[in-house]
């Protein structure tokens, strides 16, 4: 019935922000029975019980820094804050359903701290765009179409136009989805041309100037005699975006402003796709290599085409109306949009709906968790859906000096830009975190490809060993696989850091502990007598870089990840198996298995050694 959200602060000391966040919903008489959902799935993550003056119940994940509760009907969500700090708090007087304000001051303040932990940027590079970050307002309503929102911001965004309303009536009356929005290209240049450049510069080590010279050597070299200045200022008109109804796939149309400076980077590419460019009013093939679908290039005097709907191009590039303006989707964005609007845009929802219940049907086939009753119960939703949606729209301009933007569709963009950033930010460091699950996870097929390949055969018996890290990612060279050649996990990751996570894999040396990563990138010493236990065993961990909150993670060949609290320390190499020997059971909880590990379960006996030479390390 109502809610509330507030980034109140953000810590920057550490390696990762953590922004202090307070949500509230009121939810009447469904707040129980919410609440007891939401507190329930936080409990089986590790989240205790505890005492909130004022809450009928409340729950603390220690490990991941959130906090729920429950006040009457309102249900309270707070991320890195104190238990004491979940009060509720009185919402504005609106007659919005969902009303929200964001203070541009204050947002602009944790962009930059946020930005400073960027190794290398100067988050003073930022200043000069603080003047384009103004106070915003949301409202959101529920009418009968679905959620109508107006979005409203006291600045101006630069180098923006009206948008060309004949040129969006050239789209066919079926389009699924219609995005234009009119750009100006020498007042972006004039007025974002000297911070844009200077923030890059200055990562560069070098000056504005100094850097578009170069930018433009660059072009010259490409055979272009263009400029930066020119293509940015040239591009000026509208550009659109579209999606039409065609066979095996829907189509997708492309509209770009032309130029002088872009007809030369466009012929540039046609030049290297051997393509002779089209004359005006006219279209021609486009031979993509590996693109299933026929694409068609086009233009006339003022626009560029470039289209996968056999359809479309004749009657476009020849600027007769194809009936979008008309049609039912076409004549409601345009009656909401006024003669300065910026952007225009509208979607046949119920069409798109249907689209994607066709493909829907393909991929539920292949889901064997679901029953036939749960497939076809989710193919009739989408379809009473399809049957009930109307069209939408959004339209963008400005009034009074303030940007205002309006939308209607089925599914509101605040509410879903607002639970995304309430789970990342609830969770802490879970974004992160769940990055790091996603990465150790796919250790577990990529060792089983290294050892399939054979890339290692210590014994030459044909039957490979498990990899180290920079192995799997070719950073490593190994005996049938010299430097450079695998690609079996990225080379972030092979390095060792991703994402705020350090990883490591460790293999069985022969004598009863661990070999890890050597230094340097030579290959690892050969150890035929560890080859045995090296065909049959590995782990991989992940754990917060920096001492930083989290969990570590671990994984064996097994393919089971487990979890425990980090200790700020890199877990020694038989962390996960209690500090006993390869082959012991794990004492790690499985990952999402009932509740997280409490403090200092699977804390490892001591902290790890440094690797001896040749990467051994000591049990």
């Amino acid at each position: 019935r109502g809610g509330v959200l507030r980034i109140l602060r953000v810590d920057a000391s550490g390696a990762v922000p953590q922004p202090a966040v307070f949500a509230q919903a009121d939810f009447g008489a469904m707040a129980a029975q919410v609440a007891a959902a939401a507190m329930n799935a936080d409990k089986d993550q590790g989240a205790v019980p505890i005492t909130i003056p004022g809450a009928a119940e409340a729950v603390q994940n220690v490990a991941d820094a959130s906090l729920i509760a429950r006040v009457g009907q309102l249900l309270l969500l707070g991320a890195h804050l104190a238990p004491a700090e979940l009060i509720p708090v009185k919402p504005p007087v609106s007659d919005a359903d969902v009303q929200a304000s964001i203070s541009g001051a204050r947002y602009f303040e944790i962009i930059k701290q946020m930005a400073s932990k960027t190794p290398g940027f100067d988050a003073k590079n930022l200043d000069a765009f603080a003047g384009y970050i103004g106070d915003m307002d949301y409202q959101l309503r529920i009418v009968p179409e679905g959620v109508l929102e107006r979005f409203t911001s006291t600045t101006v965004g630069p180098g923006t136009k009206p948008v060309d309303r004949a040129l969006l009536a050239r789209l066919p009356a079926n389009a699924l989805l219609v995005l234009g929005f009119g750009t100006d290209g020498k007042t972006y240049w004039k007025q974002l041309r000297t911070p844009l450049l200077t923030a890059f510069a200055k990562q560069a080590g070098t000056t504005a100037d100094e850097l578009e010279a170069k930018v433009d050597q660059q072009f010259a070299g490409m055979g272009l005699t263009c400029t930066l200045a020119q293509l940015v200022e040239g591009y000026t008109g509208t550009t659109l975006f579209a999606v039409t109804p065609s066979a095996p796939f829907p189509a997708v149309t492309l509209a770009l402003p032309r130029s002088p400076a872009l007809d030369q980077v466009i012929g540039l590419l046609l030049d290297k796709l051997q393509t002779a460019a089209p004359a005006e009013g006219t279209a021609t093939l486009l031979p993509i290599p590996n693109v299933p679908v026929p694409v068609q290039i086009g233009l006339d005097k003022t626009t560029w085409l470039i289209t996968s709907d056999p359809q479309l191009a004749p009657g476009f590039t020849t600027g007769k109306p194809g009936g979008w303006a008309d049609g039912p989707t076409g004549s409601l964005a345009l009656s909401k949009a006024t003669p300065d609007s910026v952007v225009v845009g509208g979607s046949d929802t119920g069409n798109v709906l249907r689209m994607l219940t066709q493909f829907a049907g393909i991929g539920l086939a292949s889901r064997q968790d679901l029953s036939p009753q749960q497939r076809q119960a989710i193919l009739q939703g989408l379809a009473k859906a399809a049957s009930l949606a109307a069209p939408g729209y959004v339209v963008a301009g400005t009034k009074d000096g303030h940007t205002v933007v309006e939308d209607r569709g089925l599914f509101g963009m605040g509410p879903i830009a607002a639970l995304g950033l309430i789970g990342s930010l609830a969770q802490g460091g879970g974004g992160h975190e769940k990055a790091a699950l996603a990465a150790l996870k796919g250790i577990v097929p990529a060792e089983l490809s290294f050892q399939a390949g054979a890339y290692v055969d210590q014994d030459g018996n044909g039957s490979g060993e498990f990899g180290l890290l920079s192995e799997l990612g070719g950073a490593r060279a190994t005996a049938n696989a010299p430097q450079g050649t695998l690609s079996l996990v990225n080379e972030t990751l092979a390095a060792g850091e991703a994402g705020g996570y350090s990883f490591t894999v460790f293999l069985p040396d022969g004598a009863g502990a661990a070999l890890g990563e050597p230094d340097g990138a030579d290959p690892r010493p050969a150890a035929k007598p560890a080859a045995k236990e090296q065909e049959q065993h590995f782990v991989a961990y992940a754990w917060p870089t920096n001492g930083a909150k989290g969990q570590m993670l671990a994984v064996t060949e097994a393919g089971t990840v487990y979890a425990a609290p980090s200790t700020g320390e890199a877990p020694n190499w038989n962390a996960l198996f209690g500090g006993q020997g390869w082959g012991s059971a794990p004492t790690w909880k499985p990952y999402g298995k009932g509740n997280r590990p409490a403090a200092g379960a699977g804390k490892p006996a001591r902290p790890t050694p440094a690797p001896a030479p040749g990467g051994k390390i000591d049990p």
